[in-house]
């Protein structure tokens, strides 16, 4: 069965132009300082040398940046403007969280604190922009490929539901009842963002091209050892192909 879906803007793959100077040096720049924070924390320096604190200031920074830089994109590209602005709002979003827990950081033994709340904004807008994406995708909608997005998503979630939840559930069992729930919050989003993905990426096909693919793995693979303001498993902090900001192609990272 085939749905088609007439006269729906397209957002363009790549915009042809180049970035603009500021922009590209923007971008290098916060690549240049994920990298050194990455190597700092593999090998235990930040762990060592820096307050408790430090990761997440370093972590707000980082997600101001990449915000800063999706901003940036949604301006310049008007194409892609309400997709850019929907992930820059839900990235300063989490920036807000991470650096209230810098502020704040007696609030993290609470669940659903003003930084969980700020934090988990992420997601939701997350979902949103996958959404935009596979719509200015495509034009037209196969049974088939709903299906197979449906049987992948779901074959994601089961798996990482075997192997993710278990320990979850174990190293939080006869805790209240509103710490339990604020300490699945950020597994069972991570989930859902993953099975997003995989859905998005059968409903193409399998051939999201670059933008799409590039937005829609960065949303779903990168990962940092930071733990959940509630003092939960360990979260991911995301930089969503932020430094394709401007008009050039997002970079794979």
């Amino acid at each position: 069965m085939r749905l088609s879906r007439p006269n729906l803007p397209c957002v363009p793959a790549l915009p042809p132009a180049s970035s603009p100077v500021p922009v590209t040096i923007l971008r290098y720049v916060g690549l240049v300082a994920l990298a050194l924070y990455g190597l700092a924390s593999a090998s235990g320096l930040v762990a060592k040398h820096l307050p408790a604190s430090a990761p997440h200031w370093v972590s707000g920074g980082l997600l101001v940046l990449a915000a800063t830089l999706c901003l940036l994109r949604a301006g310049l590209v008007a194409g892609q403007r309400p997709i850019w602005g929907v992930i820059g709002a839900g990235l300063l979003s989490w920036a807000a969280g991470e650096l209230f827990l810098a502020v704040a950081p007696g609030s993290a033994g609470h669940a659903f604190s003003v930084a969980d709340l700020l934090s988990l904004a992420f997601y939701p807008a997350s979902y949103i922009a996958l959404a935009m994406l596979l719509r200015a995708r495509l034009r037209e909608f196969l049974t088939t490929l709903w299906l197979d997005g449906l049987a992948g998503a779901l074959s994601v979630c089961a798996l990482a539901a075997a192997f993710v939840l278990p320990p979850v559930l174990a190293n939080h069992r006869g805790a209240p009842f509103t710490e339990f729930v604020g300490f699945l919050c950020y597994p069972l989003a991570d989930l859902l963002l993953v099975a997003c993905v995989v859905f998005a990426l059968a409903m193409t096909g399998w051939r999201p091209g670059v933008f799409l693919a590039t937005v829609a793995v960065a949303l779903a693979a990168w990962r940092s050892p930071t733990r959940s303001p509630c003092g939960g498993p360990p979260r991911g902090t995301r930089l969503p192909a932020c430094s394709g900001a401007g008009s050039g192609p997002p970079p794979r990272w």
